[in-house]
């Protein structure tokens, strides 16, 4: 039975790994120059749902590492290796495990790159650069505000039905993986804003920097409303049916309805 356990746990991991890479090498819908709605974020929320926070993460991260070796980005893309994969942690904490741990932990994350991007050089200082301050942290903060009603009616519906399969609601999920996509954003965003990356990988002054933060800072919430819609209507087909949903908490995770 350990055995079949292990079988079923490396063909889910390759599966969907292997999905995550299809949907990488897929071009993308463009929005605007050098801008694209790219649906292998998204795709991250899913597996987070489907495999948990723990193996979620080491299979997003199998998936996008396996991307970055495919599509030869190089050291551009080497940085934003582990962004999927935290989206999927996260997704996978949210969906999983309970909902103060979801709580608490999303919450502190969110604010400690908050600060980071606050301290950053091309943010710094906020009361100088504050135009591109709110350009880059308005949807953050809106992310994390949503956050906690989704949470809240999350539990609600987790502790109103006692049966399989679990209902969702297409709306809180939704939340949920928007939240989950603009942490993914805050992340990358965060790590550009240093100096070894803008600057010694992608050779850009910190004025430039500065240039591309205002350049589209009210597309990219449309572009994570686009993805999470995407995760949403894959997760509400899957739940649907209750297979995925019995197998996984039972092989896994069981997940928790209290606290």
């Amino acid at each position: 039975m350990k055995e079949n356990n292990s079988t079923y746990k490396v063909v889910l991991i390759a599966l969907t790994a292997s999905l995550y890479v299809v949907l990488s090498i897929l071009p993308g819908i463009p929005v605007a120059a050098g801008v694209e709605i790219q649906f292998e974020a998204g795709f991250a929320v899913v597996i987070g749902f489907l495999l948990g926070p723990f193996i979620g993460f080491i299979t997003a991260l199998l998936g996008s590492t396996i991307s970055w070796f495919i599509l030869g980005s190089g050291l551009f893309g080497l940085p934003f290796l582990f962004n999927p994969a935290v989206n999927a942690f996260f997704t996978g904490v949210i969906f999983y495990k309970k909902h103060r741990v979801a709580l608490t932990s999303v919450t502190a994350i969110y604010i400690i790159l908050i600060i980071l991007q606050l301290i950053s050089p091309p943010l710094w200082p906020p009361t100088v650069y504050w135009l591109e301050t709110v350009a880059v942290l308005y949807d953050k903060i809106l992310g994390l505000l949503l956050f906690y009603p989704a949470i809240y009616y999350f539990k609600k519906i987790r502790q109103s039905q006692t049966t399989r399969p679990v209902k969702y609601s297409f709306l809180i999920i939704f939340l949920i993986a928007l939240v989950g996509n603009i942490l993914d954003n805050l992340l990358g965003t965060v790590i550009f804003s240093y100096p070894l990356i803008y600057n010694g990988i992608f050779g850009m002054s910190v004025e430039t920097v500065r240039f591309y933060f205002l350049l589209y800072p009210y597309i990219y919430i449309l572009i994570r409303a686009a993805q999470a819609l995407f995760a949403a209507f894959i997760i509400a087909a899957l739940s649907k049916t209750g297979v995925v949903q019995k197998t996984l908490t039972e092989k896994f995770y069981q997940p928790q309805v209290n606290n």
